[in-house]
């Protein structure tokens, strides 16, 4: 019985951790999307004034 104690803390432990790695993975994702974006913003915004600069 302790033995299956430990088994079904082992694999809570090793569900906790996939699931940690999991999120760490989605954080940096969403990261990456989210810089990927704020750039993509900047550069519009960028553009968006130089355009209208040049047009007076």
């Amino acid at each position: 019985n302790h033995l299956e104690d430990k088994m079904i803390n082992m694999e809570e432990l090793w569900n906790r951790n996939m699931f940690d790695e999991i999120m760490d993975d989605l954080l940096n994702d969403v990261s990456e999307i989210t810089k990927y974006f704020v750039t993509l913003r900047l550069a519009l915004d960028n553009f968006k004034i130089n355009f209208e600069g040049n047009s007076d």
